[in-house]
């Protein structure tokens, strides 16, 4: 049975086709498309215009590959931007009539609880892993600890689209993400896990990588010593020279050094000194959280 995950991020819209073996995801399709539906909201409070028409756009094709491969369930999720605009609601309503996805809005808990599914189940690291989900327009730290879903989720409103658009030095993100201070102490007894598409391209910048390859990503380490050298590099290339970097994705060239920085921001706030990357994340979450055996798990369409 093929199950669906879309993630609606605030930088990119992502489709995830797959079935369930064995306890373990057998991906059909997997694919990206860059849409921007965050930015500006930090601003205006709104969704623009030209953003939710490439959003719609970006849905409807989703929406013929599960039709294609007959998904018998899926679960469309909108995260950050959509918490935070007021036109939210309409929007939803809009893709709903143009597209028949029936798409959700997740507190930041809910997400943070998905993505650390994703992680444990695709990653599986020799320690219970610390995650952070470094997204567009918001954070979020995932560890073992809580009370009711045995998770302590930490959602913090900064991530690498918010970051370039205001424009931050190191020091206004640290303290944007001071509160990450806290977990410093406990931070040894876990593997520090990076989930997103900042991490990602890091590695495969540093690999060189001409064709973006899962595989070859999927539980690198990467040290401070490498980002901060990474982040250099980025930084000082003029925007039309790094959007031509192997290993990066064009649509990602002018917030990648943001994303770098908080990174390093991140892994000092917590006295790290290295990471680990997942390609493992909400949408492998969903997923298994839709699996029918599973408790609480959704019915076909």
């Amino acid at each position: 049975m093929l199950l669906g995950a879309i993630d609606i991020g605030t930088n990119s819209c992502r489709l995830l086709i797959a079935e369930i073996e064995k306890n373990t995801i057998k991906p059909v399709i997997k694919t990206l498309k860059s849409t921007r539906i965050g930015q500006g909201v930090a601003g205006s409070g709104l969704l623009g215009a030209p953003a939710m028409d490439y959003t719609v756009a970006a849905l409807a094709e989703f929406r013929k590959l599960m039709d294609l491969h007959r998904v018998a369930a899926y679960r469309a999720v909108a995260t950050s931007a959509f918490r935070e605009a007021g036109n939210a609601c309409t929007f939803i309503h809009r893709i709903k009539r143009e597209t028949e996805i029936e798409v959700e809005i997740i507190s930041g808990e809910e997400e943070g609880r998905l993505s650390y599914l994703g992680v444990q189940k695709g990653l599986q690291p020799e320690s219970p892993p610390l995650l952070i989900d470094l997204g567009g327009g918001s954070t979020e730290m995932i560890l073992p600890g809580g009370r009711e879903s045995g998770l302590v989720v930490l959602s913090l409103p900064l991530g690498a689209v918010k970051a370039q658009e205001e424009a931050l030095t190191p020091e206004g993100i640290r303290q944007k993400l001071q509160s990450l201070q806290a977990y410093r102490a406990v931070a040894d007894r876990f593997t520090l896990v990076f989930a997103g598409g900042t991490a990602s391209s890091l590695v495969a910048i540093k690999l060189g990588l001409q064709e973006y390859r899962s595989h070859l990503i999927h539980g690198q380490i990467l040290t401070r010593e490498d980002i901060e050298r990474l982040y250099r590099y980025l930084n000082n290339l003029p925007l039309e020279e790094r959007s031509k970097v192997p290993g990066l994705q064009a649509s990602r060239a002018d917030i990648i050094p943001y994303g770098a920085m908080m990174i390093v921001c991140i892994m000092e706030l917590l006295g790290q000194g290295q990471i680990m990357i997942t390609e493992s994340d909400i949408l492998e979450g969903m997923i298994y959280d839709l699996a029918p055996d599973r408790p609480g798990g959704l019915n076909p369409e």
